[in-house]
């Protein structure tokens, strides 16, 4: 993105239009039977609604006016200790995946919107193969699973917005569906809509900026004890992180007008595909060192990992303040902590980079 990184970051007016759903969503699968869960057939569910948006008011860049408090029953350190230390034989391999940056995020998040206990392993399938929707390349078999996966999270969400009606709390799913203006409120659609766009997008990013920053400290010792010895760099290292290796690697916007990137003419209405990782690594902007990876580098927030302008990332205040607990009570508790493989399992995929298993040794 070496040309066109100024233009990106800073004429987000000029790339103004996020459009609907992902690279797959919106498509109508012919070769699936019909459902009767409203929506699955056609699957939209990462679309932007404007009525929906209407109702959550927003003050700037993804902080919402609607304040729920969030007390995670155990710290991040006894839980970092209880999903990885217990029951594990001494040099027998732990996946960091499994134990940790998924169970972390995702309990934030059911607690957060106040979700009912389920099958937090079902719930975590399910999850996984919905975010192919933004993925440009499916097959037919990944598709079928895609919209099973969101039939069944539909039914879980309906379920649990049932179950709310009856036990409001104050939690995010009870100000959803209290939220009015000028007397209008959600649909029940808009609002099951939103709720699968938080709860997914709450936790799947977030485990892989867990994962993937927990590798990139491993595989610089230098950058692992440095952060494990001062506290101070929490909150810069988790950007540094977000930077070196974006758990979101490619967005798109639709051009509201002409312009030019690199030398190239692009006329209103095209989808432009924006290279956030490429863009985070581009030493016109972070100098010789892009490549490096710097916990204490000066001015690490200026990554376009959580977007810009109207779609900078609705959840980025949350996303920093759960990879500053989590990934440095990590390295804390675990300080010699090492890879148990030097080819880790990554997902595959283009868009949400992340990987599926990490195996450590925590000795």
């Amino acid at each position: 993105m070496n040309a066109g990184f100024s233009r990106l970051t800073t004429t987000d007016d000029e790339l103004g239009r996020a459009g609907r759903g992902g690279f797959a969503t919106g498509a109508t699968f012919d070769f699936l039977e019909p459902t009767s869960t409203p929506g699955a057939g056609n699957f939209d569910v990462l679309a932007y609604l404007s009525s929906a948006h209407r109702l959550v008011v927003l003050e700037d860049a993804g902080r919402s006016t609607v304040a729920v408090p969030l007390e995670p029953q155990l710290s991040l350190d006894y839980m970092a200790a209880i999903g990885i230390a217990a029951e594990t034989a001494p040099g027998e391999p732990v996946d960091v995946i499994a134990r940790f940056a998924f169970p972390l995020p995702f309990m934030v998040i059911s607690e957060l919107l106040g979700m009912p206990v389920g099958d937090r392993d079902q719930l975590r399938a399910w999850s996984h193969e919905m975010t192919n929707s933004i993925e440009p390349f499916n097959d037919e078999p990944t598709l079928r699973r895609m919209v099973a996966a969101a039939e069944n999270m539909l039914r879980h969400i309906d379920d649990a917005i049932a179950w709310k009606r009856r036990n409001p709390a104050d939690d995010l799913l009870s100000a959803l569906l209290a939220a009015e203006e000028d007397g209008d409120r959600l649909t029940h659609d808009e609002l099951r809509d939103q709720v699968v766009l938080l709860y997914i997008a709450g936790h799947e990013t977030t485990v892989n900026l867990i994962g993937n920053g927990t590798l990139a400290l491993l595989r610089h010792r230098d950058q692992f004890e440095r952060l494990a010895a001062d506290p101070s760099l929490d909150a810069n290292a988790v950007d540094e992180l977000l930077r070196y290796d974006s758990p979101v690697q490619v967005s798109r916007r639709i051009t509201t007008t002409d312009i030019e990137i690199g030398g190239e003419g692009i006329g209103p209405g095209e989808l432009v595909l924006t290279l956030l990782g490429s863009s985070n690594r581009d030493e016109h902007k972070w100098g010789p060192t892009a490549g490096d990876l710097d916990v204490g580098r000066e001015g690490a927030s200026g990554h376009l990992s959580f977007g810009s302008g109207i779609h900078h990332c609705l959840g980025s205040a949350l996303a920093r303040l759960e990879g500053a607990e989590a990934v440095p009570a990590l390295v804390r508790r675990f300080p010699r902590m090492e890879l148990a493989t030097d080819t880790p399992a990554w997902n595959g995929r283009i868009v949400l980079r992340g990987l599926d298993a990490l195996p450590v040794e925590v000795r």
